[in-house]
């Protein structure tokens, strides 16, 4: 029997995508901005608009990192973008400018957690876990959207107050969108 851990329950105004996207120009010598602070399962995107530049955040330059990430020199017109699902601090830099002081940091921050319960069946802002099946309460057919930790589309509910809870060991985020308002409850399948 699978259990079920709710992380957290989050409100919300970002994407259905379950994550926000942060954007980062990249253009003389310098990343704008510099320094971001993020949530965990949040996208960020950077676009080279002048200039030759990548993004090294590999884990072989900068070893403390809780993520590897990064691209190839390129000229503009590039972007690269990168779903951080590991909480901690992440520096980057552009390996041509880096003597010039292009660098950049992402500070990755935990969802907060309001519960830590592996109880099979209990109610908590309108989610019911049960058996195989998680249940929505208090909403009259909302749409439904589950995604993995990457931000990968998993299964997707149209009017639906009941979804099967995944099959594969894991952290989800599920999306209850009504009337455009999304929830998004972050459980983990045992």
């Amino acid at each position: 029997m699978k259990k079920i851990l709710l992380l957290s329950v989050v409100l919300t105004s970002m994407a259905v995508s379950a994550q926000t996207k942060h954007m980062v120009t990249v253009r003389d010598d310098i990343f704008t901005p510099k320094n971001l602070t993020i949530n965990q399962g949040d996208t960020v995107v950077w676009t080279n608009v002048q200039g030759f530049h990548n993004v090294n955040g590999l884990q072989s330059t900068y070893t403390a990192n809780t993520s590897d990430f990064g691209n190839s020199v390129a000229g503009p017109g590039w972007t690269y973008q990168f779903v951080f699902t590991n909480t901690g601090a992440n520096n980057y830099q552009c390996d041509p400018h880096v003597g010039l002081g292009m660098v950049g940091t992402i500070q990755v921050n935990p969802v907060s957690s309001i519960l830590d319960k592996t109880s099979k069946d209990y109610l908590i802002n309108g989610l019911q876990l049960a058996g195989e099946n998680i249940t929505i309460s208090n909403k009259a057919k909302p749409n439904l959207t589950v995604y993995s930790l990457t931000g990968i589309l998993v299964a997707n509910y149209k009017a639906s107050n009941t979804l099967q809870i995944p099959s594969e060991r894991g952290v989800y985020f599920i999306v209850v969108e009504d009337s455009g308002v999304p929830t998004v409850f972050k459980i983990q399948v045992q």
